[in-house]
């Protein structure tokens, strides 16, 4: 069929011209309805059919197969269309291209109307394919709106996938410009309920009809140009937005079209008209795929509006398709494609979302298309990488760290041959691959250095050496990542990661000494700096830029002290694994360092480390002292309260013990032995205890192997003999050992044994066969208890089984009766034999006999021993004669032979056997506990004092009221010089607190807190575990409540009303005594662990009381400053400026970190709130307690001179920079305390700079002088800016204009400044301007007359001004400061006429002679650098008078002075500071720079919104001159050398100010 005769079917000229006018006129964007005769014809004809014959025509005219349509059509084969044709055969192009549009508008306005869907897809089709006809851009066939319209038609198919209607987001309101616009697209959003009814083949039909325009649009694409970027954008954002539907296929093949009804045949079509964007013909290449990769990076990052019904699984599958088609265009494009992928990379990078799993997924991304590029894109991207990972922002470090820890499990790049990067194999085809051949064989092999140095970058080497260097990053998130990735490289199977390591923890280290030498210095981390500026000039690269193992693992041991816990959890994995990775890293300093941290407060830093000394154990085996590490850090944790932590522990000795056990007979590897090595620590250590506690809970959650006994069974009598005996005995209670005759036998051969290991294993058989008896016969048992019975009566036993061989014949006994009271008579049976026998003895052989009988000293001690375990067993024939008797031997020098009874042990077992005795009897207990307090108090013994110490810990339980008493005693063991008698008591004391026998106030806290600062470490780490998990834990606010007292008291100041009234012995006094400067640290250590563990309201509240009690205790007279006061306020000063009292909520770090999910997002946000409300309360406490306190505290330190005042002022400084807007407040509402704070600031500031200049002449303590001048400088600005700009009635400051013409007069202005001053003192002269040290703006101000005292305000004004001089005089050069101490002489009062001062001149020195307003002295003050050398010489005798001639009032006169001295400390700590970085020079130039001129504009501003009044007030340069010394250039010389000096000045043209 003719093409001409498909189009007559339409019947366009129906139409009629008016309405083609219109549509034309609207530019198609609006449609009337259709003329009626038109309407009529499309009811009753086929008009789709008639479209779909002629779309069938276009399609043959371009050469396209239609094997997917239906087999009618056309016949020909091929035909030729064009607009000729087309016209001169009458085709009215303008009613067809209205009647598309009209079409598809309408199609997309009635969704719900099938035919009219149809309609618009047809017309769609045929508006694609006419654009395809040659000459189309003549009859002007694209218009924008409709190919716009027919863009938007794909979008049926998001549509076709809803289960439900969608709706629009909430909160958001349409304005009415979107509903004019959103008026002609029909109801896309809430019009598409029709959708939900269609069938399942139905919509696989509309699928494929979309997918037949994709495949028309995709001719049109390769013959018509889209050549607007406008056009463009929107046809590649309506493509895109159709790669985000969900479709289960992973890859595509983007070269092939698929006409089908699935989802993912128009994912996979979207995708192939992409790339056919790339074409030339719609631009240029490279232009087109930066831009289609632009609108793809939310398929990547998975964000976006598109994400918010879809699952994590489906924007995976997204990402993953996407990732596919920039590789293909990759492939495909090659090197028209280099720059838009690098580009892509780095906006992925800079734009990932900050979550986990997000990074991971889009850095797997990243690393996939760098894998793809040839060798120069790679490498510059890499390079950027790396500048990537060194950004200002944490989550742009954090995601370059992820990235490089991707790349490092790459394998690395090799360097290419220059010339080959468009050939590399990453991405060149077949066809190509001989090409590559040819070239490699013409290409020079050689790579120079630069090019060769610049592709190192890329390598491991240089990747591993960034992460190294991420190690000390400022944000804690990304430090955590970079340990966390360098410990999986250590652990990586990777071969060249594998040797890289090795090469920083392996080869260096062969010899053993190096690791343990600790002078050898070794490369450490990149430089930052060199290393980015090195990225520029490959080559300055650092030739290794991996570090040094020992500076790597110095750096770790510093990480594994950091404030955040994962940072500390990454630092000992790293460790660990450095460990694993070489044996010879295993030193006694990082194990101690990792066991000492087992006890960190931090649950996850716990686990970590138990699980870090299991493998370490598990992987070293046979290492004797990391077993002994392993058992004292990680068993006593099984005591911990939280159960997690127990768990763990479990776990370890599960994994260490239990899994390990073999029979004796298959021992063979080192791993066999471990269970075995650990024990026999346990036995060393005396671990026994904890190790019980842990059989327990194995028992509970039933985890003994079912052959646990005869595992053990095999070991006994062998090298692990002992070792058995103990784990027997501590599974026995559990363990049913329904065959215990082997423990009978054993104990039976070796009862007599006198060898100490062999005793130690009968006392445990005893110990087993204490819970195995009733599985024996009752014969058996009756023979076992008469046996051991008999043992016990004729002292065959050693002291050490008398006890568990009476604990066994005691069950045995009790056991064996019907009743509880039957089995207590049948014990008073034996027990009553026993104690008759040894009470009989005591008496033949009594240590106050003074016969010379000889005494069996081993029989004497096993009846002591028997008689203090049988005592206990009946407490009422405890026989109190032979208690009285024993007592003597506590004293051995007042018995008759007191050598004889001086036997090392025997004291030690009689206190253990009179404490028993006196367990049982009150009344015997009064008379023999004084005795052991006595005792104590002499004995010089360790074994003696021990049991004297357990001994009345016993009694204290029973009998408390007696016992009280000998607290102090007890207490004088604390500081006893041997160690084993300090942790003894120290352990005393812990159980009896946690009891609550003894509560932990007054002088036992005390002494309990010095125990933190104990030589030995053992003490002061059960010290502090002690404080720390039992007492601030049971008691929040102990800190808080005794940080007062503890000042005073540990200070021994005793003379406050409140405080310091704990009583004390005098051995008390002086073996605790912490006061002077020798125990300073001990003392700051102390009260630094106080403030750490208080709250932030506790902080504040300490505070508070600490300025309230001493400070203001001092300014009240409560505190006298005598020698312990002063050292009292000292440490208060201390406490206050310390950093642990700094509140928590208000640490912030150089960098905030991100948040990676909604909960830390919560929790930041409450953070936030909470801190704003604390900073709140700081800031009114700061205002109306603390400053006020201070400045009367700084009135009465300054008035004795006390050399505190340096603390003071110290703390001072502290506040104005934490607190800086509270005390600008204060500046606000009390001029004069402003004043004094900045002078007395400046002040102590010239003193520390002075102070270290004279220490060391490298002027390394200038950072904190520089630190605090932008402060002062901003403090002092701000005020003096707003009393100008504002005024101050008080000191006479108005806002009236800029000043009278008078102002310009400098007689004028020398005479105004002379009213406000009556009598000026030598002291009140100002120094020249031209040295920077010594440069002064200060008018002199108003002296009282001798017959009267200056008021207190006053007074303190004074002194002020002339500390200030002295302070300008100690920063002169020497020949100045002979001219300066002249001065401080006379700001006391002492004047001396031979010191002839120079006073302002009221001529003109200028060679200009231009005036000197107060607001042109204000400008060039505030611009001393740009200020040139001058001399300004008036008689001083001149002045004087005509100053005496005036009498100005005298209230006036002080609120000007007032005034005068504050703005004068402004001007002074501005050019101070200014001048401090500014060198001195004899004569400078009047060129300014732009800062300096910027400056002068900002003082002129300033100066111009005074009044003349006001700028009266403000004082010119003088030049001081004494002792015929010029204090400008330093030189001593004569008044008429003076005056030929300044005519010189004159003459040569040097300007003054």
């Amino acid at each position: 069929m003719d093409i001409v005769n498909c189009f007559s079917h339409l019947q366009l000229r129906l139409l009629g011209e008016e309405w083609v006018q219109q549509v034309w006129d609207s530019d198609f964007a609006e449609f009337d309805e259709l003329p009626n005769e038109y309407e009529e014809f499309v009811m009753e004809n086929d008009v789709v059919n008639a479209l779909e014959m002629i779309v069938k025509l276009l399609r043959v005219s371009v050469g396209r197969n239609d094997e997917f349509l239906d087999s009618a059509g056309p016949s020909e084969d091929s035909i030729t269309v064009s607009w000729e044709l087309l016209v001169e055969n009458k085709v009215e192009h303008r009613h067809l291209i209205s009647l598309l549009g009209y079409f598809i508008a309408n199609g997309q306005d009635k969704p719900e109307d099938m035919k009219a869907l149809e309609l618009c897809f047809k017309s769609c089709s045929l508006y694609f394919l006419l654009l395809t006809i040659p000459g189309c851009d003549a009859f002007f066939v694209f218009q924008p709106s409709i190919y716009e319209k027919g863009l938007k038609t794909l979008n049926v198919c998001s549509k076709l996938n809803e289960t439900k209607p969608s709706k629009p987001p909430r909160g958001r309101k349409k304005t009415n410009n979107e509903d004019d616009d959103e008026a002609g697209e029909g109801d896309e959003e809430g019009n598409d309920v029709s959708f939900l009814s269609l069938t399942v083949q139905a919509k696989m039909n509309i699928r494929k009809n979309l997918n037949v325009i994709l495949k028309d649009m995709s001719l049109m694409m390769k013959k018509y140009p889209l050549k607007t970027e406008d056009t463009l954008e929107k046809t590649l954002t309506q493509l895109i937005s159709h790669t985000r539907l969900v479709s289960n296929v992973q890859t595509f093949d983007f070269d092939t079209f698929k006409i089908n009804g699935d989802i993912s045949s128009i994912v996979s079509n979207s995708y192939n008209l992409l790339k056919a964007l790339c074409s030339p013909l719609h631009g240029k290449t490279e232009g087109t795929v930066k831009l289609i990769l632009y609108h793809l990076l939310p398929n990547i990052l998975m964000a976006g509006d598109f994400v918010r019904d879809i699952t994590m699984g489906n924007l995976n599958l997204i990402r993953l398709q996407t990732e596919k088609f920039v590789l293909h265009l990759l492939k495909s494009l090659v090197e028209e494609s280099y720059q838009g992928i690098c580009l892509f990379v780095q906006h992925l990078c800079a734009r990932v979302t900050d979550r986990a799993d997000f990074r991971l997924k889009v850095s797997q991304s990243i690393v996939s298309l760098l894998k793809a590029l040839p060798s120069e894109p790679y490498f510059n991207t890499i390079k950027w990488v790396l500048r990537f990972a060194h950004d200002v922002k944490a989550s742009h470090r954090l995601f370059a760290v992820e990235v490089i820890s991707k790349l490092l499990y790459e394998e690395e790049r090799p360097n290419d041959i220059p010339g080959r990067d468009s050939l590399t194999p990453h991405h060149a085809s077949p066809e190509r691959e001989e090409d590559n051949e040819d070239v490699a064989e013409e290409a020079d092999p050689v790579m120079n250095n630069s090019q060769q140095q610049e592709r190192d970058v890329a390598s491991h080497k240089y990747l591993l050496g960034v992460l190294f260097s991420r190690c000390h990053d400022q944000s804690g998130t990304v430090r955590t990542k970079a340990l966390s990735t360098l410990t999986d490289c250590l652990q990586s199977n990777n071969r060249l990661i594998v040797e890289l390591m090795k090469e920083i923890f392996v080869i260096p280290y062969e010899d053993n000494d190096l690791i343990q030498n600790d002078s050898i210095v070794e490369r450490g981390f990149l430089n930052t700096k060199i290393f980015l500026d090195s990225l520029d000039k490959p080559q300055h690269l650092q030739a290794d830029p991996l570090p040094g193992g020992k500076a790597v693992v110095k750096e770790m041991l510093k990480l594994v002290e950091d404030d955040k816990v994962f940072v500390r959890k990454s630092a000992f994995s790293f460790l660990e694994n450095v460990i694993k990775l070489n044996r010879k890293w295993l030193t006694d300093k990082l194990l101690k360092v990792m066991c000492d941290h087992v006890r960190d407060p931090a649950l996850l830093i716990k686990k970590q480390l138990i699980q870090s000394l299991t493998d370490l154990v598990l992987k070293y085996p046979d290492d004797a002292h990391l077993a002994k590490y392993y058992i004292e850090a990680v068993l006593p944790q099984i005591s911990h309260p939280e159960v997690k932590v127990q768990e763990k522990v479990l776990e370890s000795l599960e994994n260490t013990i239990l899994h390990k056990l073999v029979p004796f007979k298959n021992l063979g590897s080192e791993a066999s032995y471990l269970p075995w090595k650990l024990f026999e620590v346990i036995i060393d250590l005396k671990k026994k205890k904890f190790f019980q506690i842990v059989c327990s809970l194995w028992a509970k959650d039933k985890t003994f192997p079912k052959n646990l006994i005869s595992l053990i069974q095999t070991h006994i009598e062998t090298q692990h003999n002992v070792a058995a005996w103990l784990f027997l005995s501590c599974v026995a209670p559990y363990i049913p050992l329904k065959d215990p005759n082997f423990v009978v036998d054993y104990y039976r051969e070796n009862l007599t044994n006198s060898e100490k290991t062999t005793r130690y294993a009968v006392v445990k058989a005893l110990d087993v066969l204490g819970t195995a008896w009733k599985y024996l016969p009752k014969g058996q048992q009756d023979s076992i208890c008469t046996e051991l019975l008999l043992s016990v009566e004729h002292m065959r036993l050693s002291t050490t089984l008398i006890g568990p061989v009476l604990d066994v014949v005691l069950l045995i006994t009790l056991g064996q009766a019907s009743s509880v009271k039957e089995g207590q008579e049948a014990v008073m049976v034996w027990s009553k034999r026993i104690l008759e026998k040894t009470e009989e003895y005591f008496q033949q052989h009594s240590p106050c006999r003074n016969d010379n009988t000889r005494v069996n000293m081993e029989e004497f001690m096993r009846n002591l021993v028997t008689l203090g375990d049988v005592s206990q067993l009946c407490p009422g024939k405890v026989p109190i004669n032979v208690a009285i008797i024993l007592t003597g031997i506590l004293f051995p020098e007042k018995l008759h032979d007191p050598v004889k009874w001086s036997v090392p042990g025997l004291q030690a077992l009689t206190v253990v056997t009179l404490g028993k005795m006196c367990l049982q009897n009150e009344t015997l207990a009064k008379r023999i506990i004084p005795a052991l307090g006595l005792l104590l108090a002499e004995s010089k013994h360790e074994a003696v004092k021990v049991n004297v110490i357990y001994t009345l810990s016993d009694m204290c339980i029973r009998f408390t009221a007696i016992v009280e008493p000998l607290l102090p005693e007890m207490c004088v063991c604390l500081k006893d010089s041997n160690d084993i008698v300090r942790h003894h008591t120290v352990t005393v004391f812990v159980r009896l607190l946690q009891q609550d026998f003894l509560k932990l106030r007054g002088a036992l806290l005390f002494h309990m807190m010095s125990m933190l600062v104990d030589p030995m470490q053992n003490i002061a780490q059960l010290a502090n575990y002690f404080m720390t998990q039992c007492v601030v834990t049971r008691n929040k606010s102990i800190m808080y409540q005794n940080i007062v007292e503890s000042i005073f008291y540990y200070n021994k100041y005793e003379n406050h009303p409140v405080y310091s009234k704990v009583k004390l012995s005098a051995q008390e006094a002086h073996l605790f005594n912490l006061a002077g400067a020798e125990n300073e640290a001990k003392r700051q250590t102390l009260y630094r662990f106080m403030c750490e563990h208080m709250s932030d309201e506790h902080r504040m509240q300490a505070v508070h009381k600490i300025c309230v009690d001493i400070l203001g205790g001092v300014s009240n007279e409560t505190v006298s400053l005598d020698e312990k006061g002063e050292s009292v306020l000292h440490d208060a000063f201390f406490v206050l400026s310390c950093e642990e009292i700094c509140l928590h909520s208000l640490r912030t770090q150089s960098e905030e970190e991100p948040a990676t999910d909604d909960a830390e997002r919560v929790t930041a946000a409450v953070n936030t709130a909470k801190k704003n409300i604390i900073s709140q309360c700081v800031k009114k406490q700061v205002v109306e307690i603390i400053i006020p306190i201070i400045v009367q505290l700084k009135g009465k330190l300054q008035a004795i001179m006390s050399p505190l005042l340096t603390n003071l002022m110290s703390y001072l400084r502290g506040l104005l920079k934490d607190y800086k807007n509270e005390i600008e407040e204060i500046f606000a509402e009390d001029k004069t305390m402003a004043e004094e704070i900045l002078f007395d600031m400046k002040r102590f500031e010239e003193e520390e700079k002075n102070r270290a200049q004279s220490q060391d002449s490298d002027e390394e303590d200038g950072g904190e002088v520089d630190h605090m001048r932008p402060l002062l400088v901003e403090l002092a600005t701000n005020h003096l800016r707003k009393s100008i700009r504002h005024g101050d009635p008080q000191n006479g400051t108005q806002t009236q204009g800029t000043g009278s013409p008078g102002t310009n007069d400098p007689a004028s202005t020398m005479a105004s400044d002379g009213k406000n001053s009556t009598n000026n003192s030598p002291s009140e002269t100002n120094e020249s301007s031209e040295s920077p040290q010594t440069e002064s703006n200060s008018q002199p101000v108003e002296s009282p007359p001798e017959n009267e005292q200056p008021s207190g305000r006053t007074r303190r004004r004074s002194t002020t001004r002339s500390n200030v001089d002295s302070i300008r005089s100690r920063s002169c050069t020497p020949t100045k400061r002979s001219a300066s101490r002249n001065l401080q002489n006379h700001s006391h009062g002492e004047p001396n006429d031979a010191s002839p001062v120079g006073e302002a001149s009221s001529t003109p020195v200028s060679s200009s002679n231009k005036s000197v307003t107060g607001s042109e002295t204000l400008r060039r003050q505030s611009s001393r650098q740009m200020s040139t050398d001058s001399n300004l010489e008036t008689p001083a005798s001149e002045n004087n008078a005509r100053a005496r001639s005036r009498t100005p009032n005298r209230q006036n006169a002080t609120r000007d002075s007032q005034k005068r001295s504050f703005d004068e400390a402004l001007l002074n700590c501005d050019t101070s500071f200014r001048n401090s970085d500014t060198p001195s020079t004899s004569s400078r130039s009047r060129t300014t720079s732009g800062s300096e001129s910027s400056r002068r504009r900002s003082c002129r501003s300033m100066s111009t919104d005074s009044n003349p009044e006001s700028s009266s007030t403000l004082t010119h340069v003088k030049t001081a001159q004494v002792n015929g010394t010029d204090a400008v250039n330093g030189e001593s010389i004569k008044p008429k050398q003076r005056n030929k000096r300044i005519a010189s000045r004159r003459t040569t043209g040097e300007s003054s100010p």
